[in-house]
């Protein structure tokens, strides 16, 4: 099933223009051994902040969706319990650091909070429910390290946290851990 969203997402990639912004891959881990693939655009802000020698502040918006399910013996998604889908949107601040030394490599760190619309209140694990949400709406806080490499790559470790900030009477929240590869198209 990932594999199918992964094939039309990129299927889609391909037809124009509209795709000229960065797009970003990540897979990771999460609670419950929760396994995670997240696919997100990027539209970067062209303003910058507190230029000097230690960088800049600048920032994005991120549309994404992300499938996360929990895993079994028998393997990923062979469990009966449908994977939950994950729609969010969210402004990102990012510190841009300078290049290092001669190298093409440049570090970065992001933070931000959004809001994100869950397919499921309840997640499943198996026929139990292992995370109680409280409702589909939920707000979206990150936090990411990274690096650009050259013009067009970025590798990142992404921590995101899912809450609803107690606007709902249940409200377990969840943690996902994943490894993020950008490319500007």
């Amino acid at each position: 099933m990932i594999l199918s969203w992964l094939l039309m997402l990129a299927a889609l990639a391909a037809t124009g223009p509209v795709f000229a912004q960065p797009w970003s891959l990540s897979a990771g881990t999460g609670m419950d051994d929760r396994s995670n693939v997240r696919i997100a655009r990027q539209w970067h802000w062209q303003q910058r902040w507190f230029e000097g020698s230690m960088g800049h502040l600048g920032g994005y918006w991120e549309a994404s969706i992300a499938a996360t399910h929990v895993s079994d013996s028998a393997g990923p998604f062979d469990d009966g319990a449908n994977p939950a889908f994950i729609l969010a949107i969210a402004p990102v601040l990012r510190w841009q650091f300078p290049t290092l030394g001669n190298s093409r490599i440049a570090p970065y760190a992001d933070l931000g909070t959004g809001i994100a619309l869950f397919s499921d209140k309840d997640l499943r694990k198996g026929a139990f429910r292992s995370r109680r949400m409280g409702s589909y709406l939920q707000f979206e806080n990150r936090a990411n390290v990274g690096v650009r490499i050259g013009e067009r790559w970025s590798i990142a470790y992404q921590q995101l946290h899912y809450s609803n900030a107690d606007i709902a009477s249940r409200n377990d929240g969840l943690d996902l851990f994943m490894l993020s590869v950008g490319y500007d198209f």
